[in-house]
């Protein structure tokens, strides 16, 4: 049953164990039907975490690329990722990397819960549900990993918010804070907003009990969040950014509140999400779901910021719709489930493991589909002179489908195969360590993040004439469905697979 407490015998301990192996092997189905992982941002990643790595002794990387060590709170994978290239080559650690980040958050679920309400339940095993979620989808692998340390964190604050020394919680918890901060930023925030709403709700209920506000329930807690801030502002470029918002208004908000279930299917993610929905609220009304009631104000807190906050803020995109994962699974967490009695439990059990299913089936498909793609692309990689400049360029809509696959980013692993200069990585001053090499004896160089994209709505546009071309060896087309079809003259055809060619660039488009 949802709500019963397996682990009080040693059977009921091993059918918990067994369920939750079973249910995390059908997650992990999908991370061997398609290499490199079809994550929209992941193969910049995986590029980034190879320069790292191999920077200090390829002479190649070293012509076009700098590491800027600086404190910048979005360094989860950079710090992690580099230490596993040798033993395991960049994609493999990477892939390991993502894998355990769905790991850290089912589990951090699981302990929030059993922090919560003392016991066992199968209750958050729902998470399962949330875990191929947009954010996930668009390779957000720093956010997710840190959001399921912050889970651990918080279950740990929870259960240890009496127990033991302050001198030793607040010396624990300042390290871990600062771990969460140097992870990532967006996910540190939720963390500390978490810690405090739930200890001014305690404290609150205490006010109404004796009448007092017990001021150092509220103090203590909050001196762990000293030394990161600190860090923060003193120490982190990231900082400078803070002006750099943007709203994108009002649809997107809307839109975003599916994201905890967006992965591929537009069709079944809503449904998804009323069905679920309606039940919660179902569930509220009959009392037969109740949150707990320390965690209510830090819920409703996220979720209203969530409607408060920029869509882009510290340069960070869809920093809004990140939020929602996070109140999905601290939801989750906090749910206990009274269904002693409801003679339909078993249906709805059955149902909800068919959706289950049914979901992970549409990811499986889609990803299953985009692996040939992938490999034409990587093919066309091979004629790649190593050491060399590419152009990346790429036609066609951002968002993944069934019918698009994401190959917005693809180009980057170039990097991995050739040791070449591409225009498309990630290296952003705040945002990432890695920087490109610029100055006067630099002319290749370009803006870092910078894909050259050509969406469907600019029909078959031409963006040759605007290339400056003396800095760029070849051009590496992908899916040209929104780019002219007259090719210049000077890009000279090397190899075609699938939706990509790979053009070498003519000495005679480099004359001025």
């Amino acid at each position: 049953m949802l709500e019963a407490a397996p682990a009080t015998t040693k059977r009921g301990a091993l059918t918990y164990v067994g369920a939750f192996i079973v249910l995390f092997g059908i997650i992990m189905i999908p991370f061997f039907l398609c290499s490199p992982l079809p994550l929209v941002d992941y193969p910049n990643h995986v590029a980034r975490m190879y320069i790292i790595a191999n920077l200090s002794h390829s002479a190649d990387l070293a012509k076009y690329y700098a590491l800027n060590w600086g404190f910048v709170p979005n360094l989860a994978m950079d710090l992690i990722v580099p230490a596993l290239i040798g033993p395991l080559s960049a994609e493999t650690a990477s892939w390991l990397f993502t894998l355990v980040t769905l790991l850290l958050i089912a589990t951090g679920t699981m302990a929030l819960h059993r922090a919560l309400f003392r016991r066992w339940t199968y209750t958050p095993f729902l998470c399962f549900l949330l875990l191929y979620n947009r954010s996930f989808i668009w390779g957000f692998l720093n956010y997710l990993f840190t959001v399921g340390l912050a889970l651990w964190v918080f279950a740990a604050h929870v259960h240890f918010r009496k127990r033991g020394s302050v001198i030793n919680r607040v010396g624990l918890f300042t390290i871990a804070s600062i771990v969460l901060m140097t992870s990532h930023l967006h996910a540190f925030a939720c963390y500390a907003i978490l810690v405090g709403c739930y200890e001014i709700s305690i404290a609150w209920r205490v006010r109404r009990k004796t009448g007092a506000i017990p001021w150092m329930d509220l103090v203590i807690p909050a001196l762990q969040f000293v030394a990161p801030l600190l860090i923060f502002v003193l120490l982190s470029s990231t900082a400078n950014r803070a002006g750099e918002m943007a709203y994108f208004g009002i649809l997107g908000k809307i839109n975003g509140l599916v994201d905890i279930f967006n992965n591929y299917n537009a069709v079944l993610d809503v449904a998804t999400f009323a069905v679920l929905g309606g039940l919660f609220a179902l569930g509220l009304y009959t009392r037969r779901i109740v949150v707990h009631q320390d965690m209510r104000f830090g819920i409703v807190a996220l979720f209203l910021i969530y409607w408060a906050m920029p869509d882009q803020i510290f340069s960070s995109f869809f920093a809004d719709r990140r939020l929602m994962v996070l109140v999905g699974l601290v939801l989750v967490a906090s749910m206990d489930l009274r269904l002693e009695g409801l003679r339909w439990q078993r249906p709805l059990l059955a149902a909800i493991c068919l959706l289950f299913v049914g979901r992970m089936g549409v990811i499986m498909l889609n990803w299953h589909r985009t692996e040939p793609v992938f490999r034409d692309v990587l093919s066309v990689m091979d004629d790649i002179k190593p050491g060399t400049r590419v152009l990346a360029m790429v036609g066609g809509g951002i968002t993944p489908t069934i019918q698009n696959p994401p190959l917005d980013h693809i180009s980057n692993l170039a990097v991995v195969k050739k040791n070449v200069y591409i225009n498309s990585l990630f290296a952003e001053p705040g945002q990432q360590p890695l920087r490109v090499v610029t100055g006067n004896s630099a002319s290749y160089s370009i803006s870092p993040s910078q894909t050259l994209r050509q969406k469907p709505e600019q029909k078959l546009a031409n963006p040759f004439p605007n290339i400056l071309w003396e800095r760029f060896d070849y051009v590496l087309l992908i899916n040209p469905v929104s780019i002219t079809k007259d090719i210049p003259s000077y890009l000279h055809p090397v190899r075609h697979a699938g939706v990509a060619t790979l053009y070498a660039v003519g000495d005679e488009a480099k004359v001025d």
